[in-house]
Order: C-alpha cells, then structure tokens, then sequence
C-alpha cells in the first residue's frame, strides 16, 4: 500500500502546483469597491488639481447660471472623453453660497448644457471663501466586458487672497485576494491620477498608477490600509528580491502576475554613501540598498523618487541626508547588459532669500540639491543647530551676524 500512498501524496502536490501556476499565469479577477475615504481603507492616492478659468471655454455650451457668483470652469483629464478631457463647471445655487453645484458631463459626449446639475454633499461660505465637496459621484465607462460604474470626488476650496484650488479625485478602485507563487495575497489597483484608466505605467508619479499588496507576515505600511506594499505600477515589481511580471487591465478588474523569465537587466552605479534608491519608470517600481555603490535593475528608462545617504563632514561628524521627492531630476536609462552612472543630488547649495517688511527685512535660509529640491538633513541622527547669516556691505560700513531658527 505505501506505493500508492506515495503516489497520491505526489499527484496531489503537482496538481497544487498546477493550480498556484495556472492561477498566476492567467487573469485574477478583482472587485470594485468605494468609499466617500477610499483613503482610509486603501491608503493615499494623487487624484487631479485643476487650473480654473472663468472665462467660458469657446465653444462649450452652456447651461444656465445662476447671477450670485460668476462660474468657474476647469478641466478633468478623462481618458475616455473626446480629446482626453472633459470640462466641469461649479456655480453657485443662491444668494451667499459658495460654489455648491456642479455641472458634470455626464454621458463624456463634450456637453455640459444638456446636464443635470449635482449639488454638493458639503458646503460652507466663511465670509469672502468657503469650501465645497460633490462625495462619490457616479458615471459610466467602457471596460472590456461592457460599461463600468467609475465613482469619484470633486472639491473646491477657497482660502481667499485669490487663492482657490479645485480638483478631483478616485473614490472607487478594484480589490480581492490573489495568489503569488501559491499564497494568497491582497491585492488593490488604484487609479491614482484619476482619468478613469488604472494600468497607467508613467516615469511621472503624477500619472502613474498604483498596486498594493498585503503579504502575509510583512509589515504593514503606516496609515495604508494594511497593505505591506506600495509599487507605482511598470512591467515588473519585485517581492522579497524576485521580480515577477505582471499586466493589469486597463478597468483594472483583472491581473495576471507570474515570475519574470530571463528579463533583460543593467545596472546602475551610484554615488558613496548612498544608502537607499528609489526609482520607478515603465518597467517599475525599485527601493533597493547597493552593494559596493551597484544596484541591478530591469533594462528601461526610469526617474528618481526618493534616496538616503550618509557622508562624514568636515567636522568630522556623520551627516545623513534625505531627499523624499525628487521633482526636478531628469530621467535616466538602465542598458541591457550596461553600467549607468547616477550622481544624485550634489553639490547642494545653500539659498538665501529676503523679503522687505516695512523697515526692515525678512530673511530665509535654505538648502536646496543642485536641480533646486529641498532634502532633509541630520548630524549624528539628529537636526544640526540653526545657522547663521552674515551680511556686509560693500564699503564695509555695514556688517552684522543674525542667529536663524528653524520654522
């Protein structure tokens, strides 16, 4: 009998196999879920800030404002709206009101006239500014088994001195468990630039979309949803040093996810003293520790987002220096099969700026990377004093040392 017991318990394990790699090769299918704070339950997304106009687009047409305060209009960035926009509009519903009703092209057919409008789930008008929020409203977009239900925010905040922002965000994104390489995992794609697509792979953070996953055993990330990791999404995304492959839908309501075979790889050299990296561009999303100065990487052109360094001063010290968003450095490419130099951030510079109050002056001391991003720095783990500024005039006649502050 042992024979046949053997041979079950072998038929068994391949056919657990077979299913965790089907399972992973083919598309898993994920649910749509909302909330009025997807935040809460998922962690943060970007959403869209809009520039507003008041003068009325040419040729849109219009419905009927009221007369209490001029309308504003701004632009929604919506892939599946002719030319890749679709125009709102907020007015005012009465006498006093701030912006508490919006005009939604609904059916995304470049009309805004023949529309309902929507009024605002909150509202509130403090003397000349207020706020408005329109919670978790509701269209229709094509998917790849037929229309579906795309939910999310719009807001307006006026904090006066001409000072009003306006803009939109995702308040529905797809969720379920998964299995990669036979565990099952939680999984959430987010449209996190909110224009109704969730497979948006951009070297541009703003515009590109976001997995996360709850591993079991992991960590979980502070104030994501429990979620153990967050990737932009790109080709790849790497788990416990393995890179899998992954393609998600474009109405994000599947995925597939399997190991990378024989992916085409560079490398990237990096300064000394350069703790961690992280960058992310099409091919995906990297946070990676180097080994003597060297990381390895998927082929593929990408952008800095975030690094740590440490470097000994003059003072003999240790300095650690942070640089948690890195906007203005320029995107670089990893060869196959070559080694790509990487400076990053250096020669800091110190920025000096001073405002005139009426006699006298404000001054304000910073330090920026050398493409202007600010970074935070440490000595010895923790901030260095404050410090300070010495002015002299021209002909000398005037030379003074000012203490700084922090805030």
């Amino acid at each position: 009998m042992k024979p046949k017991v053997l041979l079950s318990f072998f038929l068994f394990t391949m056919l657990i196999a077979s299913f965790a790699f089907t399972a992973q090769s083919q598309e898993q299918w994920l649910k749509y879920r909302t909330s009025t704070r997807p935040s809460l339950l998922i962690g943060p997304s970007r959403g869209q800030n809009a520039s507003f106009v008041t003068t009325p687009p040419e040729g849109l047409a219009l419905p009927q404002f009221s007369e209490h305060r001029p309308p504003i209009f701004f632009k929604w960035r919506m892939a599946y709206a002719p030319g890749g926009y679709s125009w709102m509009a907020l007015d005012a519903s009465k006498k006093g009101a701030f912006y508490d009703r919006l005009y939604l092209d609904w059916d995304l057919d470049g009309e805004i006239a023949d529309e309902e409008p929507i009024m605002a789930s909150e509202a509130r008008t403090m003397d000349n500014h207020g706020d408005s929020k329109f919670i978790a409203r509701k269209i229709m977009l094509p998917g790849g088994d037929g229309p579906n239900a795309y939910y999310f925010t719009v807001y307006c905040y006026d904090f006066g001195n001409d000072n009003t922002s306006v803009g939109c965000n995702q308040a529905g994104w797809y969720e379920e468990n998964i299995i990669i390489d036979g565990q099952s995992t939680r999984c959430a794609v987010i449209d996190n630039d909110g224009n109704g697509v969730f497979n948006d792979c951009n070297p541009d953070f703003e515009a590109c979309d976001i997995i996360r996953l709850a591993v079991p055993g992991e960590r979980p990330i502070p104030d994501c949803g429990g979620f153990t990791y967050s990737s932009y999404q790109g080709r790849y995304l790497e788990l416990d040093s393995k890179l899998y492959e992954t393609e998600i839908a474009a109405d994000g309501s599947n995925i597939k996810i399997s190991p990378a075979e024989n992916p085409e790889m560079g490398k990237l050299q990096l300064d000394p003293g350069i703790k961690l990296i992280e960058i992310f561009g099409k091919s995906g999303y990297y946070a990676k520790k180097p080994k003597d100065g060297m990381v390895e990487l998927p082929a593929g052109e990408y952008r800095l987002y975030r690094y740590e360094m440490s470097r000994t001063g003059v003072d003999g010290k240790d300095w650690q220096i942070r640089q948690d968003v890195a906007y203005h450095e320029d995107l670089f490419t990893v060869k196959t099969g070559e080694t790509t130099q990487l400076s990053l951030g250096e020669p800091f510079k110190c920025v000096v700026e001073a405002e005139k109050r009426g006699k006298g002056y404000d001054l304000n001391l910073s330090l920026k990377t050398a493409k202007g991003d600010d970074f935070l720095y440490l000595r010895e783990g923790e901030r260095p004093p404050a410090p300070k500024l010495h002015i002299k005039n021209e002909d000398g006649t005037y030379e003074h040392t000012y203490p700084l502050e922090y805030g």
